[in-house]
C-alpha cells in the first residue's frame, strides 16, 4: 500500500518507461509528456509539432470494487489505521506525429513498450518528484499496467474530450492501487453487557421442570 502520492508516482513512472525505452534511431525529435484534458484541443506544447510523441492523460479515477471494503490487519501493539482507499487510475496514451503514418508507429511502438514492463517496481515508482517526503511505495509492492479496450459507455464522452484534434489513443490502466491511511481507529471497547453462566449437572428431580 501506498502514501497520498500514488497516483503522482505511477504516472511519473509510466511516461519515464517511455522515455527509457529504446525507439528508432530515426526518431530524433521524439517527446514523453504527461498532458491535461485541454491540451487535446491544441497539440501540447511539449510535443512539437515537427516532431513525435507519446502522451499521458489520467482520464478516470475510480474505486475498484473487489478491493474497496479491504482492512489492514492490526499492528503488533493493536493499532489498526482506517481502510485504504483502492482505486482503478484510467489513462489514455495518444500518440502524436506529422503524419497519420507517423502517428500509427508511435502507437504500436509505445503500446509494445508499456506491455514489456507490465509492472512498474517499487525502484521505479519511488524514483519520481512525489518522493522527497519519503518512500511512497514500500517494499514488495508494485504497481500493474494492462492495456484494455475502451468500454462502450465512455466511447462518447472520450470522442468530445478528443476533438478536434482526436490522435490515436489507447486506455492503459492501473487498478486495484492501494493508498493508506494514517488515521487510527478507534479501538474496540470492552462488551456492552456481560453474562455469566455456572454450570449445574443435570438432575429429573429438579423442581422447576414439569
Amino acid at each position: 500500500m501506498a502514501t497520498t502520492a500514488a497516483i503522482q508516482a505511477i504516472t511519473e513512472a509510466t511516461v519515464r518507461v517511455l522515455k527509457e525505452a529504446p525507439r528508432p534511431t530515426s526518431w530524433t525529435k521524439f517527446q514523453v509528456a504527461p498532458i491535461r484534458g485541454q491540451d487535446y484541443q491544441t497539440p501540447p506544447a511539449e510535443l512539437p509539432a515537427d516532431g513525435l510523441g507519446v502522451s499521458i492523460y489520467l482520464w478516470r479515477v475510480g474505486p475498484n470494487a473487489a478491493m474497496r471494503n479491504r482492512r489492514q490487519p492490526p499492528a503488533a501493539d493493536g493499532t489498526r489505521f482506517r481502510p485504504p482507499v483502492a482505486l482503478d487510475l484510467l489513462y489514455l496514451m495518444s500518440a502524436w506525429g506529422k503524419t497519420a503514418v507517423d502517428q500509427h508507429a508511435v502507437l504500436g511502438w509505445a503500446i509494445r513498450s508499456l506491455m514489456d514492463v507490465g509492472t512498474l517496481p517499487r525502484g521505479l515508482l519511488n524514483s519520481g518528484t512525489a518522493v522527497p517526503a519519503g518512500e511512497v511505495f514500500g517494499p514488495g509492492e508494485t504497481a500493474e499496467l494492462t492495456w484494455e479496450t475502451l468500454p462502450t459507455e465512455f466511447a462518447g464522452p472520450l470522442s468530445d474530450l478528443l476533438k478536434p484534434n482526436w490522435p490515436p489513443t489507447v486506455v492503459v490502466v492501473a487498478r486495484g492501487v492501494l493508498i493508506d491511511s494514517t488515521v487510527q481507529e478507534t479501538p474496540d471497547g470492552p462488551p456492552v453487557q456481560a453474562r455469566s453462566m455456572v454450570p449445574q449437572p443435570w438432575s429429573g428431580n429438579r423442581e422447576d421442570l414439569p
